[in-house]
């Protein structure tokens, strides 16, 4: 049995809910999946790079205090967030976001990947944490934004959203000539429907939780582990 922890760093426990429908609906029988939710004194959703280090902080503080018991982690938040680092500092068991998880994926599904996200803030941030995984814009189309906040993205009306996130997949193929849309949220989790619907059967969308698990479940069944020489050697924790 592998045991993957998903973490969702944020407070809002609807975002978890709708990310564990999702999971629990496609996981093998052999993978069982635990869900943490970030504190409630934490950002209700991550939106900026203050957001990002006060929630990593948060749930390492929680995990100091609850030693979890899983085989391998994932950061179910869309962002270049440094909780992932910080697990990877503090424990040998593999992790990752799920940001990598979907460009990983989506790079062997076609050659031009773009990224379809909320607010139009998180287009830099997601464009600078895509290079830092060394991903180079020869593959690389962009971020298309909808200018939905993450929590919009529940609270607004279901046509609403869904019009403005199919309109943006359009236009990343359009404008950008990407091949694969990757959903730049982890509140977009349950959207892959409604963007195959408008990008056609013929375009790859990928959902970042799906891929992390997936990835980290062959990790594991691989007895592979996060290095501890170089950037991610052992810390005091």
């Amino acid at each position: 049995m592998v045991r993957i922890l998903v973490i969702n760093p944020n407070s809002t426990t609807e975002m978890t809910n709708n990310v564990k429908k999702v999971l629990d609906s496609c996981t093998p029988h052999d993978v069982e999946l635990q869900y943490l939710n970030g504190p409630p004194n934490g950002p209700a959703s991550i939106e900026s790079v203050y957001d990002g280090i006060m929630s990593a902080s948060l749930v390492m503080k929680h995990l100091q205090q609850n030693p979890p018991n899983c085989d391998a982690f994932l950061v179910a938040c869309y962002s270049d967030h440094p909780l992932v680092s910080a697990l990877r500092e503090a424990y040998r068991k593999p992790c990752i976001g799920i940001m990598q998880a979907s460009i990983f994926a989506a790079l062997s599904l076609g050659r031009k990947v773009a990224i379809v996200t909320t607010t139009k803030r998180y287009e830099p941030l997601l464009k600078s944490g895509v290079r830092a995984m060394g991903i180079s814009d020869s593959v690389f189309a962009g971020v298309v934004s909808t200018g939905l906040t993450p929590l919009e993205l529940e609270s607004k009306p279901r046509s609403e959203v869904d019009a403005l996130v199919q309109e943006s997949s359009r236009r990343a193929i359009r404008d950008l000539d990407a091949d694969v849309i990757c959903l730049g949220c982890a509140g977009m989790a349950h959207m892959v429907q409604v963007v195959q619907q408008a990008v056609g059967h013929d375009v790859p969308v990928v959902e970042g939780a799906k891929a992390g698990i997936g990835m980290l479940t062959s990790l594991v069944q691989m007895s592979l582990f996060t290095s501890k020489i170089g950037a991610y050697e052992a810390i005091q924790f």
